[in-house]
Order: structure tokens, then C-alpha cells, then sequence
């Protein structure tokens, strides 16, 4: 067995720091029980946090330092804290495992509100060396927002009020389910929205993007529930949390949906040559087989619809809806209801034959593959429509997003052409004209104007039939769209600190025309150039738009006159300047010095370390971080550092030498600039302090006692003798110090009666004589254990004490 000693004095070398200085009084975390019973370690960046009652901080510093932390509210200091003197007892394990010499607080509850955290380090004498203020928001109250609601689902019977919502697919609108009106202190950070089943589990939870240009958080009501038909009750809720992470869930509310329509095909078709009966009701009627001849124009068709599907029997059920025809329920059996529908031949227009389902404006399409008689009149087709435009001439009816620079435009005829019948056909849009029999077109006079500073959609239907109506060829719509009177609206809010531009934009009019009145496109100019940083669209609600750029995203580069544009799909464009921007995407440089010159393979203290960090752009540049690694115990600690003459110093923690070929410390140093550019250097060192003093190994019997020599002396003995005060005089009297036991070594030691574990640092009192000396034995405190134990001594000051 052999045990190392390392007998150093350090004090000078780690208590003499310039007070003058400017240093990162580091809080290193901040920890806490929320309201919600959730254990929370915040960094101090935090800004915003929500401590059920008091919190933990935790501040990082070196040796020898003392930290104040002050609570401050406006000018008056509501609590204030000093430590005891930063020393090796001092090591601090972190919520992320990191490891560093530092101290922590308990902050009591200072109630809600804004306060600045104050850390300050003072030096051994209690002078102020650094201070640095965190500011902090203490919010405990969760967001409000106004009640759960639904969009644009009245129509069709449906129920959006109340506790229990009836819900079906709508029409063309394209509803959200959402909550508006969202207030809170700290500011919203999120938001989910989750459809419980009526078993209690969880059929959907998507997490949402705030839009912060109208408060709110949104879903689609069509993407909300799975297949259902009115027969399962949902509950629905949205769940807000702000930046401190206070919850707010709404009441549950409680839905049904219905999508599931489930229309029959063509059960018979009427033959006035058939006297037989199909079903109830259903004289005349031959089975429908598809590619069969229909016999009359108008047709017929017959419909067997399930009685537990009927509309008239139950709500979720489906019915008919015929506009240029009958729709009759002609008879039902126990399972059935039997339906008939007179319609023309072709005609299959949804906008006036369709099945109709609760809550929606269809349920389903009419089809069918029938072949008409050649004794039957056949049904009018209208092939297409035209207007005559006074910019380019006859063109189509469809015409959407006529761009506003086009305007004005007017159009002063139309005209049909049909395929070409043996009667006369008659064709009413916005006049009527008729169409001689073998003939194919017509046209009617007609003025519209489509004006500068006017918005507006062209959408009158057209019909052609027969002259006495009786025949209907399937209508059509004109889509005509123009909008020079709805500009997008832009509002800014731009961090400095994160480079980060949010764009709340609202484009007035939004949803019209069937969703063509939209916003189409959103970028930024730099230079007069298009410019793309990372980002876009976050969040949308309605007219209300959100998007977020980071512009340290872009090319490093100067922009001058940055500028957003939000384009509408027909054209008005709106533009609002922003600023001059340097993009930075160079990371800070760092270099690192010694006592002035390059570093040196091994160093006597870390303390006289420099490094410095400089950017093209940010005049302030910051070090994040600085580790050390390694050493004879493979150390790995986090340090404290401190800015003296434009240069960072590390604070100084407990090292041992590196006595031995290979043992050696990197230390790390981490920076980032204002634009988020990082970048590190790392530097390898030995350490060969200047008032160290290196004792020979010495064998011992692996026995748990102090053994004597023949004249009664210890056999190891650590012999202290010939230390000066600062003032140059033989020290003298009890000298208070400390003793480490390196933690890589194989058993505990007890030193003149004190035992030390691996690892532990113990206070120790060194007893000189008057002639300044003292002779204290060291041995094993665990028998039978074979290996080495290496331990450090360190006497902070020596002092001269006469009794």
C-alpha cells in the first residue's frame, strides 16, 4: 500500500483576484414546484416561471468568492441573501450533471409580479466584483380566453350552442372549432386541442400554433371527430399554457357529428309499359340494371332507403332534395321507406338534386348509367358560356382572380352555345334568348363593370330548357372574381435579442367567393431583393394570418431597407418598411493568452489565463461557457469566469497538480455572438502550482492504525516547517486549512484523527510550534485494502499567532 501526498499553499494564487473587474455573477439554474405538483429546473433565461411557493437558485462562482442574491421589485429589495465563503465543500452536482464550486439560495414567495433577480460576488473582503441582473416574472395565474365556440354551423339544422353540440360537414364554409380572446401576463406559449370519445379516451391531441394576430387557437371542425352519425358523444377541450406554464383547459364541451350519409344507388325506374308492383308504393316500376332504357323524359327513379336511415324517422338520417322535380314517399315496409324523384333525363346538377344528410348541405350525389329511348325527347346540354370582355374579348364565364392591375374591365354581352336540338331551346342568365330549333347559339346584351377600388364575384346561375320548361339541361354558374378594395393589413413585432420578426397580418374579406378572397403570398425584400429566412406561416384563423421569420437565418450580409409585402390572390399588395439588418453569420473568434504571451505546455494557476472573443458584427460578444476536464482524477467541472480589460479570467476550483507523465487538463471555452453564431476553443495544460510541494510516496502495512518505529514514531508523518506569512515572518500557532482525498483512490485516509473518505474535502487545524513547524501522522482507515491514496493539503493563509 502507498499513499502520495501533495502538500500545496494555494491561498495567495486563488484569493488575489482584481476586485475591480467586471465578471458573470452566474446563476446557474433556477428550481421549483409549480402549481401542478411538476418539479421544474428553469436556466435563468427563462424570463417567466410559475413556483407554487418559493424557489431554488442555484449560482455558480469560484473559490474564495462570496455571492449575494437580491430580489428586487421597482427600487425596493424584498429579500436578500449572502453566502458563507465559496470552498471546496462547495461542489455543486446540477440537474444536468454538471458539476462546478458555487452555492445556492432559497428564495421565499415574493407573490406574483415583476422583479429583477440580482446575483453579485463579492471577494473574500466583501468588495463587490460583478453583479448581474436577471430579470423575472413570477405569474401563477393561468390564461382566460372566451368560450369554446364553433364557426359558421347553423345551417342545416345543426346545434352550436349549449352543452351538447350537433355537428355535420356544413356546406363550402370551412369552419374552425376555437376559443378567441385569449389574455394572460406572462404571454400564451402554446396550445392543444384534444376530442375525448365517450369511453373517456383520447381520439385526438394536436398541438397548435398561437395566432397572435386575433388571440386565438383554431382547428378545423371537418378534421375535429372520426366517422359518426350523430350517435356517440364527444367531449372537446382546448388546452393553453403561457410562458411561466400556467394551464388553462376550458370546459368540456360536448359534441356529436354526423358524416356518415350512406345514400342508396337506384332501387327502380318507372316504365309506363310495366303494370307490375316493385315494392310499396312502386307500380310501374322495373329493377333498376345498370345500362337499362329509361322510356320517358323527364325519368323516374324509385329509391329504397332503410327506415333507420330515413330523415323522417331519425336526425341523422337522409332525404332528397329535388329543385326541378317531385320527391314523394310512396311507400314503406318494416325495414324499408321507398322514395320517388321525377327529374330530366342528365340532370344530375348537385346545386338541385342531391341526397341531403343532418347538418350538411348534401349527403350524396345522384347517379345512374341509363340509356334514353329514341321514342323520348332528349334533355337540352349547354356546352358552354361566354362573356365579351373589353380587354381580351369573348372568354369564359370562369374567370377567377382577375388581377386588380387589369381594372376596370367591362363586360357588355354574353352568349351561349348548346348542342343543337329539334326544338326550340330557351337560354336565361341575366336575359333570356331563344334558340331556334337545329340552331346552336344566342346571345343577350348585358353590362357589368368591374372597377378600380371595388370588389366583387360575378356568380348568377344559367339555365336552358325547352320553351315551355318541361325539359332542363343542367344549369351552370358564372365565376367571375375581382377585388381591388380588401389589402392585406400588416402589424410587426420584431426581438432584437433573437433576431425574430412576427408578422400578424389580416386580409379583410377573407373566405369569399368560395375561398378566392385569400391571402396568396408573404415575403421580405432586402435591397430591393427578395430575401428568404427561415420560417413562415404558424398559425391561421379566419382573415387573421401569422408567420415568423429569423433573420440570422440570412446570408450574412447588410439589407438595407428591409421590408415585408402580403400579396392577395387578386392582386392588392401591401407593403410595410421595417429596417436596415446585418445578418451575421460568422461565429465569434477566440483566442487565449498567458500572463500576457502564448500559452505554455504547463501553468502554474488557470487564474492567470486570459481569452479573448471578438465578432465582425456584435461588439459584445459572450462567453457561454467554460469547462475543465481531466487532471490525475479525470475531473470534469464547470467554471465561473469574470472579464477584466476586455479579456475573460476563469474562476478557480479546486485542481490537483498533474504530477505524473499524461496527466493534463483541457479546458473548454464557449461563445456565441447576438445572431446565435457559436464557436469554442479548447486548450490542453499541465498544472504545476508555485507553492506546491510534492512529498514522497510512502509504503505502508495495510492496517487500519498509525505504526511506530523502534523510538515510538509514527512511521508516516506529513512534516510541516519553514512557511512565511505574507509579511515575511516565521509563521506560527494553529494554521486553519483543508485536506482533499483524490477520489480515484482505493480507501479513506485518517489524518492526525480525522477521517476522509475519497473524494471529501475536511476542514484541518495545522498545530505549529514556535519555531513553525509540526509533525502529524497519516495512515490507512480501512484495514486490508491494497492500493494508493493521494491526497492535497492546502493552508489558504498562513498566519503568525502568539499565544
Amino acid at each position: 500500500m502507498s499513499m502520495n501526498l501533495n502538500l500545496t499553499k494555494l491561498a495567495a494564487a486563488i484569493g488575489l483576484l482584481c476586485s475591480a473587474s467586471f465578471a458573470h455573477a452566474q446563476v446557474y439554474e433556477l428550481s421549483y414546484t409549480d402549481p401542478y405538483s411538476a418539479v421544474k429546473v428553469q436556466k435563468p433565461s427563462v424570463k417567466f416561471i410559475n413556483p407554487a411557493s418559493g424557489l431554488t437558485v442555484t449560482a455558480i462562482s469560484g473559490l474564495d468568492r462570496k455571492v449575494r442574491l437580491e430580489l428586487i421589485k421597482g427600487t425596493t429589495v424584498v429579500q436578500s441573501q449572502t453566502s458563507p465563503l465559496i470552498t471546496v465543500a462547495n461542489r455543486i452536482v446540477a440537474s444536468d450533471s454538471n458539476e462546478f464550486y458555487g452555492t445556492k439560495f432559497t428564495v421565499s414567495d415574493p407573490g406574483d409580479g415583476n422583479y429583477i433577480l440580482r446575483s453579485t460576488i463579492l471577494d473574500i473582503s466583501g468588495v463587490v466584483v460583478a453583479t448581474t441582473d436577471y430579470p423575472l416574472m413570477l405569474d401563477r395565474v393561468a390564461p382566460t380566453s372566451n368560450p369554446i365556440a364553433v364557426q359558421n354551423s347553423t345551417g342545416y339544422s345543426q346545434v352550436s350552442s349549449g352543452p351538447e353540440w350537433k355537428l355535420g360537414t356544413g356546406g363550402s364554409e370551412t369552419p374552425d372549432i376555437l376559443i378567441t380572446g385569449l389574455s394572460d401576463s406572462s404571454g400564451i406559449a402554446s396550445g392543444k386541442f384534444v376530442v375525448y370519445r365517450e369511453s373517456g379516451a383520447v381520439y385526438k391531441s394536436v398541438a397548435l400554433s398561437y395566432n397572435a394576430s386575433s388571440n386565438s387557437f383554431a382547428y378545423p371542425k371537418n378534421s375535429t371527430f372520426p366517422s359518426s352519425n350523430l350517435d356517440e358523444l364527444f367531449k372537446l377541450q382546448f388546452e393553453v399554457t403561457d410562458l411561466a406554464g400556467n394551464v388553462y383547459k376550458t370546459p368540456l364541451q360536448g359534441a356529436r357529428w354526423d358524416n356518415i350519409a350512406n345514400p342508396p344507388g337506384v332501387f327502380g325506374v318507372y316504365n309506363p309499359n310495366t303494370s307490375s308492383t316493385l315494392a310499396p308504393g312502386l307500380t310501374g316500376f322495373d329493377p333498376y340494371v345498370s345500362g337499362m332504357t329509361v322510356m320517358t323524359n323527364p325519368i323516374r327513379l324509385a329509391y329504397r332507403l332503410a327506415r333507420t336511415n330515413y330523415a323522417g324517422y331519425v336526425q341523422s338520417g337522409i332525404n332528397l332534395t329535388n329543385g326541378v322535380g317531385e320527391v314523394t314517399k310512396v311507400g314503406e315496409d318494416a325495414d324499408y321507406v321507398y322514395l320517388t324523384m321525377t327529374t330530366p333525363f342528365g340532370f344530375t346538377d348537385g346545386n338541385y338534386v342531391r341526397w341531403v344528410n343532418f347538418g350538411s348541405w348534401a349527403g350524396g350525389n345522384i347517379g345512374y348509367n341509363l340509356v334514353l329511348s329514341p321514342s323520348a325527347a332528349q334533355t337540352p346540354v349547354m356546352s358552354k358560356v361566354e362573356y365579351l370582355y373589353s380587354d381580351i374579348g369573348w372568354a369564359s364565364w370562369n374567370r377567377w382572380d382577375v388581377q386588380n392591375d387589369l381594372l376596370p374591365i367591362t363586360i357588355t354581352q354574353e352568349r351561349v352555345t348548346v348542342q343543337a336540338r329539334p326544338y326550340d331551346q330557351k337560354w336565361s342568365h341575366h336575359a333570356t334568348c331563344t334558340i331556334p330549333a337545329g340552331q346552336t347559339s344566342c346571345t343577350n346584351n348585358w353590362t357589368a363593370t368591374m372597377a378600380l377600388g371595388t370588389t366583387g364575384y360575378l356568380h348568377d346561375g344559367a339555365m336552358l330548357t325547352n320553351v315551355d320548361g318541361s325539359l332542363r339541361g343542367n344549369p351552370g354558374w358564372a365565376n367571375v372574381t375581382w377585388n381591388d378594395r380588401h389589402y392585406p393589413a400588416i402589424a410587426t413585432e420584431y426581438d432584437a435579442a433573437t433576431k425574430s420578426l412576427k408578422l400578424m397580418i389580416n386580409q379583410p374579406g377573407r373566405g369569399s367567393y368560395f375561398d378566392h378572397l385569400r391571402l396568396k403570398d408573404v415575403w421580405l425584400e432586402g435591397n430591393g431583393v427578395k430575401v428568404t429566412p427561415t420560417g413562415g406561416k404558424i398559425a391561421e384563423s379566419g382573415p387573421d394570418y401569422t408567420y415568423q421569420y429569423n433573420l440570422a437565418s440570412l446570408p450574412e450580409g447588410v439589407y438595407n431597407n428591409l421590408a415585408v409585402f402580403a400579396l392577395e390572390m387578386h392582386g392588392p399588395k401591401t407593403k410595410v418598411s421595417l429596417f436596415d439588418f446585418t445578418s451575421d453569420r460568422t461565429p465569434p473568434t477566440l483566442t487565449m493568452s498567458y500572463k500576457g504571451g502564448a500559452v505554455p505546455a504547463g501553468v502554474e494557476t488557470i487564474k492567470d489565463l486570459r481569452v479573448k472573443v471578438t465578432d465582425t458584427v456584435d461588439t459584445k460578444p459572450q462567453i457561454t461557457r467554460m469547462t475543465l476536464k481531466g487532471g490525475p482524477i479525470n475531473d470534469a467541472l464547470d467554471l465561473g469566469f469574470t472579464l477584466q480589460g476586455g479579456e475573460y479570467a476563469p474562476e478557480v476550483p479546486r485542481m490537483f497538480p498533474t504530477l505524473e507523465a499524461g496527466q493534463t487538463y483541457t479546458l473548454k471555452v464557449e461563445a456565441q455572438d447576438n445572431q446565435s453564431n457559436k464557436s469554442s476553443l479548447t486548450q490542453t495544460l499541465s498544472l504545476s502550482p508555485q507553492n506546491m510541494v510534492s512529498a514522497d510516496p510512502v509504503n505502508m502495512m495495510s492496517v487500519s492504525k498509525s505504526l511506530m518505529d523502534a523510538n515510538d514514531k509514527p512511521l508516516a508523518l506529513v512534516k510541516f516547517r519553514g512557511s512565511l506569512t505574507d509579511g515575511g515572518s516565521q509563521s506560527r500557532g494553529p494554521q486553519s486549512g483543508d485536506i482533499t482525498l483524490r477520489r480515484d483512490s482505493n480507501f479513506s485516509v485518517m489524518f492526525n484523527g480525522t477521517l476522509i473518505a475519497p473524494g471529501e474535502t475536511k476542514d484541518i487545524v495545522i498545530p505549529l510550534d514556535t519555531a513553525g513547524e509540526a509533525s502529524l501522522p497519516v495512515w490507512p482507515a480501512e484495514p486490508g485494502v491494497n492500493g494508493k491514496a493521494s491526497y492535497m493539503i492546502d493552508i489558504p493563509q498562513v498566519v503568525t499567532v502568539d499565544e
